[in-house]
């Protein structure tokens, strides 16, 4: 079966790439012996390059042959690139993996396992592909498909991955609001509730100045709780259903609250 010494792997699948039969394993990738009947071919391909092992069953189902794919694969602890190569026989895949193309094809004529007839239909495949390979130049059609799709594969795994993020960032964002209105709600209710108690219980004792700027703290007060509920309505915000209510509003009353406020900075500061 192997002359030359040359190592090599091969294995009849399923077009789902579900291993049916192991041939032949030089390189040791099924240890014990004959464990890799059930197991997924594309599962044995790292995991950088799985999506080409996709690539391969797609172009073997489509043209019944499909070489030169290099792919990437763990043995013994050590990242290997080996050639693979597929061919459609009857409704059962035959890969076949090796360190170089030539090991690859070389392979097929010395395989026992399968019919003269067989052997022959996998090297009359193997030798169109590579003549068509050939007349398109070094790049053809289907390696340009391939290529893209390989990049729209990783395109959306790299979105997917954001898109994980982007989730987890939001669930932090939702926490870190709901103990934000949690601790500004407090202080702000204990400022309106000894505000609206002083107005209430001695407001005729205050001076006008006093009263009007106590007045001022409460009302600053109400409006920066009502400002939380608004921010904090989460569903709302993030549905974009916010319902606005619009009412009459005083533009020259809501002008003299902003003046009142600034008002005592201005002085501070000798604006006024």
């Amino acid at each position: 079966m192997n002359p030359s010494g040359a190592h090599r792997l091969a294995f009849f699948c399923r077009d789902n790439g579900s291993i049916i039969e192991v041939i032949s394993d030089d390189l040791g990738v099924f240890e014990p012996q004959g464990s890799g009947e059930g197991r997924l071919f594309q599962n044995l391909i790292d995991e950088a390059n799985r999506s080409k092992a996709f690539e391969l069953l797609v172009a073997v189902k489509v043209s019944r042959v499909a070489v030169d794919f290099q792919l990437n694969l763990a043995i013994n602890n050590e990242l290997r690139t080996l050639y693979f190569m597929g061919v459609l026989i009857g409704d059962r895949i035959l890969i076949v993996g090796a360190n170089n193309h030539k090991d690859v094809v070389e392979f097929t004529n010395q395989m026992q396992e399968i019919t003269n007839e067989q052997a022959n239909l996998i090297r009359t495949l193997v030798k169109e592909q590579v003549q068509l390979k050939s007349k398109n130049g070094d790049v053809s059609l289907f390696d340009e498909i391939s290529k893209l799709n390989n990049e729209l594969v990783n395109l959306q795994r790299e979105l997917t991955r954001k898109n994980m993020e982007l989730q987890n960032l939001n669930q932090l964002k939702n926490k870190f609001l709901g103990m934000a209105a949690h601790d500004l709600r407090s202080p702000l209710n204990v400022i309106q509730s000894f505000s609206e108690f002083i107005l209430d219980e001695a407001g005729d004792e205050l001076n006008p100045d006093h009263k009007k700027f106590l007045g001022i703290i409460l009302n600053s007060t109400q409006f920066m709780l009502t400002l939380i509920e608004d921010l904090l309505d989460i569903s709302k915000i993030e549905s974009g259903n916010v319902d606005l209510e619009k009412t009459v509003y005083n533009l020259v009353d809501q002008v003299r609250i902003c003046v009142e406020l600034n008002q005592v900075m201005a002085v501070k500061k000798k604006f006024l």
